[in-house]
């Protein structure tokens, strides 16, 4: 596959796979792992703000959140790099 190729099918093109069903359980365990996450961060805000690492918990909740996003664009990459015609 050439790199013209790629860009045309897979990087802006539509794959024909369809690896992703709405409402299955790969679709409703992440919403319930933010939900989780938004949760917990509210009940214990008050001993995050006075833990003495607090500066470096919110550093490192914007790196998760970083890698979370680019991982996703990542297998977007992969993904759509796989071409069309595979069943």
């Amino acid at each position: 596959m050439t790199s013209v190729e790629f860009f045309k099918n897979g990087f802006f093109g539509y794959s024909d796979k369809t690896d992703f069903h709405m409402w299955s359980i790969w679709h409703i365990l992440p919403i319930l792992i933010m939900i989780l996450v938004i949760y917990l961060i509210h009940k214990y805000r008050k001993q995050i703000k006075n833990y003495k690492y607090e500066t470096s918990i919110r550093y490192i909740l914007a790196a998760i959140m970083m890698i979370v996003e680019m991982s996703y664009f990542w297998r977007l990459l992969y993904v759509g790099s796989q071409g069309t015609n595979n069943t």
